[in-house]
């Protein structure tokens, strides 16, 4: 899955590692964020929003599944949290596709709730808990 992997020490460093390599995405880009709940999927999500220039708070969807920013430079921020979903047929039922289509980039929160439905090219990026509480193991 991952091509790297980085240790990070706390929610700052996360933020910013994902800030940093979101700077780099050309074009259109889809994440898939994969973690235990509390591993830090929404810190990354926060991370890409702040490469994009999103001024907004940038919180988990987890009650509106969806979320949409747009950014300074003009990109359309679309943050997915898919937990609550039951599978691949709630993912359909709730307009998925249709949401990944108007967003430049595009970051999920519970990807396997979308089965087939997660496109193949979708950049998969793994955060475990580390060896202190701070701490998180990010493979991308």
């Amino acid at each position: 899955m991952s091509t790297f992997a980085i240790k990070v020490n706390s929610e700052e460093e996360l933020i910013a590692l994902a800030r940093r390599w979101a700077e780099s995405l050309q074009g259109k880009a889809i994440v898939a964020l994969y973690g235990e709940l509390g591993a830090g999927k929404t810190r990354f999500a926060q991370g890409v929003a702040q490469a994009l220039g999103v001024k907004e708070p940038v919180c988990s969807p987890t009650f509106a599944i969806a979320q949409e920013y747009c950014g300074d430079n003009g990109k359309r921020l679309i943050h997915f949290d898919l937990y609550r979903l039951s599978g691949e047929q709630a993912v359909d039922d709730f307009g998925f596709e249709e949401l990944l289509q108007r967003a430049d980039i595009a970051v999920i929160e519970w990807p396997e709730r979308a089965g087939r439905l997660l496109p193949e090219n979708a950049v998969r990026v793994r955060i475990d808990f580390g060896e202190t509480e701070t701490q998180r193991l990010v493979g991308i």
